[in-house]
């Protein structure tokens, strides 16, 4: 049984680690496909903004040619041996026209001295053993060194885009270091995220788990004595043995009607209605005055009238009994009611005199199964279920429970929301 049991945590501990990787994974696949998606798109966008830009200027290169004839120089150019002259053209990149003549460069206009006439007409030369006019290039911005056309009438014009294809591998190899830094911290988001997910989840079975331990620890006790009295009963058939089985199995009852009341607590729907908490209030009080009475315990009551709350009455009801017995059990001579008004909340305190609740037993007073005194409240059959009943009570009502020590004082505070009809009359 002992390894059916850790053999079940360890799956459970397994699928949680399955969940985690899952969701890590559907999390960091989809931002990191977003992010790439984007880095594509900006990248392509840059691209295609250049290759515009090229395209731009080479048909500006075309159409701003300045025709060169004999007998009809032009200003600001000479008619000689050397047949390059500047022009203007809206960029800084290196530019170079053709004046063509029969097919063959006549003239040659450029906005940079980079190279020589020479220098352009031998390459031109070369590029135009393979072009016809009619015809464009551009082609790939990140390795090409030029772009050039030919749809001008007798005009070839060329740029360097060797500087613009450093440009956009710069920016492309940026691009690339920005992503890849953008997985990381998409990665580590990731983990963060996952963590916060998956805890409610680790903290559920947590919970499950250590409430399946509980429970078969409380229920072992008394099997073992009624499998005990039985044994001894076949041996010796005396009355007191069936008294210890009879009194045991009421402790398992009691128990298994906690174990289910708390179950239904936690996910049970409530039955809304306007309640008069005040009056509520009072008749709990009032039925547990006898109890009081028998061990000796003073009731002091402070309950302002005509408190209205949104409630379930039944589950408004047993968590006041609760409270009140819980108050019972831990007081030594007083038990103090008292509520009241404050701000748009109804503050319910029920306080007792008597031993204080350790500071460090404060955050699990509420938890299942938990008790600050365990052997005493073994022996008083209490199980530690009730204030976790009261607690899902409270949350599934949408207000708040606390328990505080102060001043030789225990309380155990509720606070609800008034009803705004009431809260108006008020």
């Amino acid at each position: 049984m002992i390894k059916r049991k850790k053999k079940s945590i360890l799956e459970s501990s397994k699928s949680v680690a399955e969940l985690r990787k899952r969701i890590f994974w559907i999390l960091f696949g989809l931002l990191a496909l977003f992010s790439g998606v984007v880095t594509i798109l900006s990248v392509y966008r840059d691209y295609m903004d250049v290759k515009r830009e090229v395209r731009e200027i080479l048909k500006q290169a075309s159409a701003n040619t300045i025709w060169y004839t004999p007998g009809n120089e032009r200003e600001g150019y000479k008619n000689g041996s050397d047949p390059i002259n500047q022009y203007t053209v809206l960029s800084e990149l290196p530019i170079y026209t053709l004046q063509m003549s029969s097919g063959q460069p006549a003239f040659v206009f450029q906005n940079s001295d980079q190279k020589t006439a020479a220098e352009t007409w031998q390459y031109a030369s070369s590029l135009l053993q393979n072009v016809r006019p009619g015809e464009s290039h551009i082609g790939n911005l990140y390795f090409d060194q030029w772009a050039w056309d030919y749809t001008a009438p007798g005009a070839f014009s060329m740029v360097d885009i060797r500087s613009l294809s450093k440009d956009l591998c710069q920016s492309l190899i940026a691009g690339v270091l920005l992503y890849a830094g953008y997985l990381v911290v998409t990665a580590l988001f990731s983990r963060v995220v996952v963590s916060w997910l998956v805890k409610p989840i680790e903290e559920t079975l947590k919970r499950q788990k250590q409430f399946i331990a509980d429970a078969s620890h409380e229920l072992k006790t008394p099997l073992a004595v009624i499998i005990a009295n039985s044994e001894a009963m076949e041996q010796n058939p005396d009355p007191k043995w069936m008294k210890n089985i009879v009194a045991e199995s009421e402790k398992m009852n009691h128990l298994v009607v906690s174990m289910l009341d708390l179950a239904r607590s936690e996910e049970e729907t409530l039955m809304l209605e306007r309640v008069n908490l005040s009056m509520l209030t009072e008749k709990e009080c009032l039925m547990q005055e006898a109890v009081f009475y028998e061990k000796n315990l003073m009731l002091e009551t402070e309950i302002e009238e005509d408190l209205w709350v949104k409630a379930d009455k039944t589950k408004a009801a047993q968590l006041i009994t609760i409270l009140l017995d819980n108050a019972q059990k831990h007081a030594n001579s007083t038990i103090r009611v008292s509520l009241k008004k404050e701000g748009k909340n109804a503050l319910l305190k029920v306080m007792n005199d008597g031993d204080p609740i350790a500071p460090e037993d404060r955050e699990h007073i509420f938890e299942r199964f938990y008790r600050a005194d365990k052997s005493r409240a073994r022996k008083s059959g209490r199980y530690g279920l009730g204030l976790a009943i009261a607690k899902n009570i409270a949350v599934n009502h949408q207000s708040k429970i606390w328990a505080d020590s102060k001043d030789g004082w225990t309380e155990f505070c509720w606070k609800m929301k008034l009803e705004n009809s009431a809260a108006k009359s008020a």
